[in-house]
């Protein structure tokens, strides 16, 4: 199919945030959405919203940020409503939200001819059932054909939950591994990438990919 376009915005506040308090920075903007708007929680009712979330909360550079896609847009413009700061409490703080900058861009989402290079940031691409092949096998080569497998099956999944479907198998190479370390999701310590890596999909700016992108996981740079 042809290139599909994506509308995205990636809000970044003047209060500074550690990656540790994204879960209470997400809890204080779910406080001022009220209601049942799921587009900020994901859930519906006391269901999960199976689908790529459309409203992200982050750090950019230790100061907190907000990266939405399509109507998620208009969910967070809808909280401020004309104003460029509101009052929340992130954790046990009271603290004036106050914008820094907004970028709102159109990108394309397609497959393309050359392919472009990437890194991704804290990404935790196993899952129960893949991350024991991954510990079973003493190959190198083997354990990274894993992540491999994870990314590609990651992007695809962005890619249906916008509507999107390639009409050829898409094409991924693992380049570089960063670092790899412990990270806390959940509660849980799972076993966390930074990577470079190479595909045929042109890709939105800002965009995550795996597990816990709402929270600020899998950022694409």
């Amino acid at each position: 199919m042809r290139a599909m376009v994506v509308k995205t915005m990636l809000v970044t506040f003047k209060n500074k945030l550690s990656f540790r308090e994204v879960p209470l920075f997400r809890g204080a903007l779910l406080n001022k959405a009220q209601g049942d708007n799921t587009l900020f929680h994901d859930h519906i009712g006391d269901k999960f919203r199976y689908s790529y979330p459309l409203v992200q909360y982050r750090t950019v550079d230790g100061y907190a940020a907000v990266f939405c896609l399509n109507e998620g847009i208009n969910a967070v413009e809808n909280i401020f409503g004309d104003t460029n700061q509101m009052e929340v409490r992130i954790g046990r703080r009271n603290e004036m939200l106050v914008v820094d900058h907004k970028v709102c861009q159109y990108d394309d989402i397609a497959v393309i001819a050359s392919p472009k290079t990437y890194c991704i940031y804290n990404y935790l691409p196993l899952n129960q059932e893949n991350y024991s092949l991954y510990m079973e096998t003493d190959s190198i080569v083997e354990r990274y054909s894993i992540i491999e497998k994870c990314l590609t099956g990651n992007i695809l999944s962005f890619a249906k939950s916008l509507g999107v479907f390639f009409e050829r198998q898409i094409n991924l190479s693992l380049l570089d591994v960063i670092d790899k370390h412990e990270l806390k999701y959940k509660n849980i310590n799972m076993l966390g990438f930074s990577l470079k890596f190479k595909t045929d999909v042109l890709l939105p700016r800002y965009i995550a990919l795996g597990k816990g992108v709402s929270l600020g996981f899998g950022i694409i740079k």
